[in-house]
């Protein structure tokens, strides 16, 4: 049975080689997946406890070492995803693996030349991914849908502002008789939350965004850099002077 740096070698994609180096695996990256020029880099391949990591060269000078708005763990390594697709057993779970890489390297090309990240869904930081995906789960097929996809991806619309408050003991949001939060109306007039014929849905909305928004900060606030590295805009370690400029 081949070894995951095996099986990762023997599925390298044209736009890159691979070639050992003692434990680990060195790639030299020539062009995006797409052919467009991006290169070269040196990238290091590295396998332990059934888990592989991915990380820039011996020297990384190309990327901040440490930037979670690109992806970028405070170890050096790239989150290229969670789960599986970190722990390959197959030849196919090794092509799923460049793949990743590949989108990774487009992110981080965009990230260059914009500042931001390029694909509209990307996990959020630590614990808040998980309430990310109970919300997306929560709104999906519903009215919520939109609500929920433009909080998360876009910081847009009634999500990604104030939202009411959760009640401490009871299932549901504080201050019923307060008009909805996302402006509904009805014959000129606002919707209060009591009359809402989705204030569960609402509710669990609410409350999953509360934990998101909770656990993100937790991430932010125990993140071992605290010094913005000064490549992406919206970043929460970004200077005061700098968030005003």
């Amino acid at each position: 049975m081949k070894s995951q740096l095996e099986l990762l070698r023997s599925q390298c994609p044209p736009w890159a080689t691979v070639a050992p180096a003692g434990q680990a695996l060195k790639a030299t990256v020539h062009a995006l997946p797409s052919g467009q020029p991006y290169g070269p880099i040196d990238l290091l391949i590295k396998s332990s406890r059934d888990t592989v990591a991915v990380e820039e060269g011996a020297k990384p000078t190309r990327w901040p070492v440490g930037c979670p708005e690109r992806h970028i763990n405070h170890d050096g390594t790239f989150c290229i995803g969670e789960g599986p697709i970190n722990a390959p057993r197959t030849a196919g779970d090794a092509t799923i693996w460049w793949e990743a890489v590949g989108k990774f390297l487009l992110g981080q090309r965009h990230a260059d030349r914009h500042r931001r990240w390029l694909y509209p869904r990307s996990f959020h930081h630590g614990s808040a991914s998980k309430h990310q995906r109970k919300l997306e789960e929560l709104a999906k097929g519903t009215s919520f849908e939109a609500d929920v996809e433009y909080a998360l991806h876009s910081r847009s619309g009634w999500l990604s502002g104030d939202i009411p408050r959760v009640h401490p003991k009871e299932a549901r949001l504080t201050n019923l008789r307060a008009p909805c939060p996302r402006g509904c109306m009805r014959r000129g007039r606002p919707i209060l939350r009591h009359k809402c014929k989705q204030r569960q849905l609402m509710f669990e909305i609410v409350r999953e965004e509360t934990a998101r928004r909770k656990a993100e900060k937790s991430f932010w606030d125990h993140y071992p850099r605290k010094v913005c590295c000064g490549s992406m805009d919206h970043c929460p370690l970004q200077l005061p002077e700098r968030e005003s400029s």
